[in-house]
């Protein structure tokens, strides 16, 4: 069995050193080579292969499927959905991972927003230093687009850790209308993030502005 694994993984890999992302039509090797699985034991190895090239290959088109159409690019949407992360505030913006539930164009399933602070809000840093929590649901008018990250030899490859966390587009929320928090959601993982800013928050309070916190 362990043999099996390590050529399961071996087909993960495999696929992720493609230069180019295979078509849709490779996919058919996964039912192909199931069979054998219940078949002829010698044949279980390149079995496992095939299945976990055929499996990385459906999991990479699945996520780029989910990202954002370009003609919703650089326009105006309102959308209502629930941050789904811990958000990270910055000296004069606030990011956090959405999920929207509804808007009128179709959008990724997790999108990456930041609030920024403006002029008018210099005299009430409060706007920005939490006005979000993981769990929350808002509607937002955001700008959004595709996912997007420089391509420098050896620096951090930005789109990818996108696509490693399912995010489908990045954007900004506008100040068109005015956000409204509508209430909360009470999943599993919320619970998490919210335990998580309590972590965070406690660091804060004990710590201060320090490199230790």
């Amino acid at each position: 069995m362990t043999l099996v694994i390590l050529s399961f993984a071996a087909g993960v890999l495999f696929m992720q050193l493609q230069p180019g992302l295979p078509g849709t039509g490779w996919l058919g090797l996964s039912a192909f080579f199931l069979s054998f699985f219940f078949r002829q034991k010698t044949l279980y190895l390149p079995a496992a292969f095939a299945i976990g090239f055929s499996w990385a290959l459906g999991m990479a088109h699945l996520r780029l499927a989910d990202r954002l159409a370009p003609e919703f690019e650089g326009g105006d949407i309102e959308v209502v959905g629930v941050v789904s992360s811990l958000p990270a505030a910055g000296e004069r913006s606030l990011r956090f991972e959405f999920e929207p539930e509804s808007a009128a164009v179709k959008l990724p399933d997790r999108i990456l927003l930041s609030w920024y602070r403006s002029p008018s809000d210099e005299e009430n840093p409060s706007i920005l230093s939490a006005p979000v929590h993981a769990g929350e649901r808002w509607r937002f008018t955001v700008r959004l687009r595709r996912p997007h990250g420089n391509l420098n030899p050896h620096g951090f490859d930005y789109e990818a850790w996108l696509l490693e966390r399912g995010i489908g587009a990045t954007g900004y929320v506008r100040p068109r209308t005015s956000p409204l928090l509508l209430g909360a959601r009470n999943s599993f993982s919320d619970r998490i993030e919210r335990l998580r800013e309590t972590v965070r928050d406690r660091f804060k309070r004990v710590l201060g502005e320090t490199p230790a916190s």
